[in-house]
């Protein structure tokens, strides 16, 4: 017998990266559950992309949202939309759709219409806090925007879901929010468990690459600043001038944000023979750079936990990641680097060979604990665990 019925909204577009691949596979996940309908609810150009359950459904924003968008945060307009019990477009769709619950996969616009239906919220991440410094944080658009938004999305949840018991204390500790509502489920990824056993083909320009390329590192990140490309160009170039060693390296994503300024650093720094940059590859391409790399480089300046990290677990690679960032629960499982310092990843790239024993040692922890932690089973027990209790604290909009 089906409780109720809920709706999902996340990244459905493949550029998205990461979020893309953790919003595909926990609705993979959810749509399994016999207890629970879950529709999944694409936005505007999504319309075209998402295809992963014949059970989506289709929201257009218009002009009408986008008046509310911009006029919302006015304390006139809220209390005038209270006072007349105005109901947006967005909760009257949701109406008609028969959706008693929405699952916002990361803090979206859309929840600022959830009035009169309660909602539950991923928070991804909250990057700004700690680094406002960075391009895509530094405006005040971006970064007031942000705010305003996981603001909202904390205080007005009826629960929320992070990934990390690091990133929980820290919503506690910055946005006061109700230890009670959090919930820690990790991140999970299409990648490591494809559904599909059919599985589509690996494309030809990653099989020629492997072919010819035996010894590379991979760092499957967008070219966002925080993802810090410019370290490892940075650690290379060292490495090249000062051991006369080149290491080659496979960047993927898409090519924007800090993409042309790599570009030029990797020609400025006579880097063009030893970084190779893939966009937009099928799964089954990134399983391949998975399985053929000699381990994962990701010297990122924010994150507690990254969906990278637990592909290399699954993939069983080395992976190397930033000093002290990691959620300390997670920091064993990793060989640390220094990202202050380029001749740190320089030093462990050289003595890779040399301190093999240890960095197996990391690995074989790192596998058992992705079986022992991570596995398709054990996060679908958790969301489970999560709605079967979310079902009795909601309100069942009629």
């Amino acid at each position: 017998m089906i409780n109720m019925t809920i709706g999902v909204i996340g990244e459905l577009d493949r550029k998205g990266g990461g979020s893309y691949h953790q919003s595909k596979k926990i609705f993979q996940i959810l749509s399994k559950f016999k207890d629970f309908k879950f529709k999944l609810l694409t936005v505007n150009s999504q319309k075209k992309i998402a295809k992963i359950n014949e059970d989506n459904f289709f929201y257009e924003v218009n002009f009408i949202d986008q008046l509310f968008f911009l006029f919302y945060s006015s304390k006139l307009i809220k209390s005038l939309l209270k006072k007349f019990n105005i109901k947006s477009r967005f909760e009257k769709f949701l109406k008609k759709n028969q959706i008693d619950l929405i699952f916002f996969l990361g803090c979206s616009r859309l929840s600022i219409f959830c009035n009169n239906i309660d909602y539950v919220t991923y928070i991804y991440e909250f990057h700004h806090l700690s680094r406002p410094d960075l391009p895509e944080y530094k405006g005040w658009t971006d970064f007031d925007f942000r705010e305003e938004l996981l603001t909202t999305n904390i205080k007005k949840s009826l629960s929320l879901i992070v990934d990390t018991q690091k990133k929980g204390k820290d919503l506690i500790k910055y946005y006061n929010c109700f230890e009670d509502k959090i919930n820690v489920i990790p991140l999970t990824t299409s990648i490591t468990e494809l559904e599909n056993k059919k599985e589509v083909q690996s494309s030809n320009k990653i099989v020629e690459y492997i072919k010819k390329n035996k010894d590379y590192f991979f760092y499957p990140a967008q070219y966002w600043s925080h993802k810090n490309h410019y370290y490892i160009l940075c650690a290379l170039q060292l490495l090249k001038k000062n051991y006369n060693r080149s290491i080659q390296f496979v960047f993927t994503g898409h090519k924007k944000n800090n993409f042309n300024f790599l570009v030029n650093k990797m020609n400025e720094f006579g880097l063009v023979n030893q970084i190779t940059f893939f966009e937009y590859l099928n799964d089954e391409d990134i399983k391949n750079l998975y399985t053929n790399c000699k381990g994962v480089v990701m010297p990122s300046l924010v994150g507690y936990s990254s969906l990278p990290l637990y592909e290399a677990f699954y993939f069983e690679k080395p992976i190397f990641y930033t000093k002290d960032l990691l959620d300390v629960s997670l920091q064993k499982y990793v060989n640390q680097i220094n990202i202050e310092d380029p001749v740190n990843l320089v030093n462990e790239l050289i003595n890779f060979e040399k301190n093999i024993k240890d960095i197996d040692i990391k690995v074989n922890l790192a596998k058992n604990f992705f079986k022992n932690n991570l596995s398709q089973d054990q996060i679908s027990s958790k969301y489970f665990e999560f709605f079967d209790k979310i079902k009795n604290q909601t309100r069942i909009y009629k």
